[in-house]
């Protein structure tokens, strides 16, 4: 059997044919190239000399350079792995796709976080599907085959309730809902309210107004339980930090100056979260 080694380098930098006439000769480009396929493609190296189909080209511009440290910054530290959906969206928004020789660690994020979202595989694009199809451990790339169908009946049981699944609620939905729940102060104290529910199960940005009223809740509460965190106000924290506008909540944070101890380590992550998607932006911006 030839060495599959040059086809797999042509074929995961750009969906090439086995000719690999547009492969990057540098010796940089080589060796981040040969990473990537030696992580991407390890259980081919034992194939049978079966021909490995190449993917689909993806025409898309590799994302300049100014915001691959963030991408880098996201993968390495599990604090910023909630950061990648953003990441992706605001790639995909400009019509970048992410540089080959990041494609395996990110899907290592995406699987073992369980991000995985059809606009998700969309922004990764034809590489990574195809990458993902060549190691067993990125199996969780692809979406479950349904089951067989089952007939349900469109009246619920007598006395089921009826149940909002949040993540599916288009955007304008999910904020008329949230900021209406909002308005009741105890719905956020509640670990399954539906309001928790809502913001903590859906990745919509949140409206200012939504997170004005949160803050409101959590500032009181710093005061009236200064020796404890609960978990779902923990949760919520995480939460803040990915979905609200960055400059406000750390114009918010900057104004706190009640931190008691037992919340210290959770308002740090928060605002390290908050300012590290800050910079994003504007890395993006100068992109």
């Amino acid at each position: 059997m030839n060495d599959p080694w040059p086809h797999m380098l042509s074929m995961a930098v750009g969906g090439m044919s086995t000719a690999g006439r547009e492969a990057d000769s540098s010796a940089t480009g080589l060796l981040a190239k040969a990473w990537l396929l030696h992580r991407g493609a390890a259980s081919f190296r034992q194939a049978s000399g079966r021909p490995l189909a190449p993917p689909q080209r993806d025409r898309r511009a590799i994302c300049p350079q100014v915001v691959v440290p963030f991408l880098g910054a996201i993968v390495r530290t599990p604090l910023f792995h909630g950061v990648l959906p953003e990441f992706l969206a605001l790639a995909e928004r400009r019509g970048w796709r992410l540089p080959p020789e990041w494609l395996p660690q990110v899907l290592d994020v995406v699987v073992s976080e369980k991000i995985l979202t059809p606009a998700i595989r969309r922004a990764l694009g034809t590489v990574a599907q195809w990458l993902a199809a060549q190691e067993p451990r990125w199996a969780g790339f692809f979406p479950q085959r349904p089951g067989k169908r089952q007939t349900r009946a469109l009246v619920p049981p007598k006395g089921a309730a009826l149940r909002i699944y949040w993540p599916e609620l288009s955007r304008h939905l999910w904020e008329r809902s949230v900021l209406y729940l909002a308005q009741e102060k105890e719905a956020w104290l509640a670990p399954n309210s539906p309001l928790v529910s809502a913001v903590s199960q859906s990745n919509h940005p949140w409206p200012d107004r939504l997170l004005e009223r949160w803050l409101a809740v959590w500032k009181g509460f710093l005061t009236r339980q200064p020796h404890q965190a609960p978990k779902h106000f923990q949760r919520l924290m995480r939460v803040v930090a990915l979905r609200a506008s960055p400059e406000r909540l750390l114009a918010a944070l900057q104004e706190c100056t009640a931190q008691p101890y037992a919340w210290d380590e959770h308002i740090r992550q928060m605002r390290d979260v908050a300012a590290f998607r800050a910079r994003m932006y504007e890395g993006f911006l100068n992109g």
